[in-house]
């Protein structure tokens, strides 16, 4: 009865014997894969900023890299440009920099422009495609960014305001305007003052210089400048010397008949006495004839009608028209208009 009863004893402690081994060796092959598939990292990819932007413009996506289970070896980056639609100019990307080791941060650059032939990526909307390699590890991150369908245009800015600031009536000022292309615009921009604030009779005049023969400012794909020129009418200066003058001669036109009322006073007889109250009517008439030999003018304008660019400070706002009827894209009634102010002052 008693080897009855160890008989199942022995077989159970045969089978712990054999189990053993096995669950050893298990643990063995776990312990040494564990790490080699546990080494890896990951790869995340912001939006682009701006997310849609013009022919010519750029976008910039951040990357982040983090490791995962000891990873700590070098990832190479790269970066595609695909899309759905028929273009035939694709923006360009680079990522920058291209190797990192995580943790580390990098940027994924799209340009739409091409700096060789500077020819600007189509409108469409365009998958970016982030590519991340590193150890036995390939991974991936996508994004989408739209390149907007734009026209040539321009704009107009103050790049010297005007100078003087301040000037009495009858003197001028003088600012510097620029023409800033957009898209690669191309054309002739005639440039005026659209406007003057406040209202006045005779008001401030705006030129702008162009070059000879020409109608307007030549623009080329490049910002162009030109010389805005403000003129007021103002007094001319009094010319008293001359009055003085023509006043002082005066007196010596009755200098003769002077001589000639002596004579005849120093003479006797009927003749002498008529010869001298001629004398005399003459000099009185000489008298009264000396205040219209002075000069008593009083005009005091160089402009043909006399007026005088009254006192104020004056905004001019600038616009602009090109061959084609095309305005500047920052005026208008939806724009704050670029404007320039000059100071007028009474003369003394």
């Amino acid at each position: 009865m008693l080897r009855f009863e160890s008989l199942p004893s022995s077989l159970q402690v045969r089978a712990a014997r054999g189990v053993l081994p096995v669950l050893f060796l298990l643990a063995v092959v776990s312990s040494l894969a564990s790490p080699a598939g546990a080494q890896d990292f990951t790869l995340t990819m912001d939006n682009f900023f701006p997310f849609a932007v013009n022919p010519g413009g750029q976008a910039n996506a951040n990357l982040t890299l983090n490791p995962v289970g000891g990873f700590n070896g070098a990832v190479t980056l790269g970066c595609s440009v695909t899309t759905t639609a028929t273009v035939t100019t694709l923006p360009m990307c680079v990522v920058s920099p291209s190797s990192v080791t995580p943790p580390g941060t990098a940027t994924a650059i799209v340009t739409t422009l091409d700096p060789n032939t500077q020819t600007a990526a189509d409108p469409a909307s365009y998958t970016i495609t982030v590519t991340a390699s590193g150890g036995s590890t390939n991974t991936q991150a996508s994004k989408d960014l739209s390149v907007l369908a734009v026209t040539a245009d321009y704009t107009i800015s103050v790049t010297n305001v005007v100078a003087p600031s301040s000037v009495v009536a009858g003197n001028s000022a003088q600012a510097t305007i620029a023409v800033n292309p957009l898209n690669g615009y191309s054309g002739v921009v005639t440039l005026a003052c659209s406007s003057i604030n406040p209202v006045a009779d005779n008001p401030p005049v705006c030129t702008f210089a162009y070059p000879s023969g020409q109608y307007g400012l030549t623009v080329n794909g490049v910002q162009t400048t030109t010389t805005l020129t403000i003129t007021t009418d103002g007094p001319l200066p009094t010319t008293g010397a001359v009055k003085h003058d023509r006043f002082y001669a005066a007196f010596w036109l009755p200098v003769p008949v002077l001589a000639l009322f002596g004579v005849a006073a120093a003479g006797k007889g009927r003749s002498s006495k008529a010869l001298g109250l001629i004398g005399l009517f003459l000099v009185t008439g000489s008298f009264l004839l000396i205040p219209a030999c002075s000069s008593n003018s009083t005009s005091n304008s160089n402009n043909p009608t006399g007026a005088v660019t009254p006192s104020n400070t004056y905004t001019f706002t600038l616009t602009g028209v090109d061959q084609n009827g095309i305005v500047s894209s920052n005026t208008g009634t939806t724009n704050t208009s670029p404007t320039v102010q000059l100071t007028v002052t009474a003369p003394k």
